[in-house]
């Protein structure tokens, strides 16, 4: 359960940082 938990973690972490990084060089871009 918590190396799933940490695996989980780790790829909507990855997810969401990309999708900020997109969103923020949309907006300003």
């Amino acid at each position: 359960n918590e190396l799933g938990r940490k695996a989980t973690r780790g790829i909507s972490s990855q997810e969401l940082g990309q999708g900020l990084s997109g969103g923020l060089t949309s907006l300003f871009y």
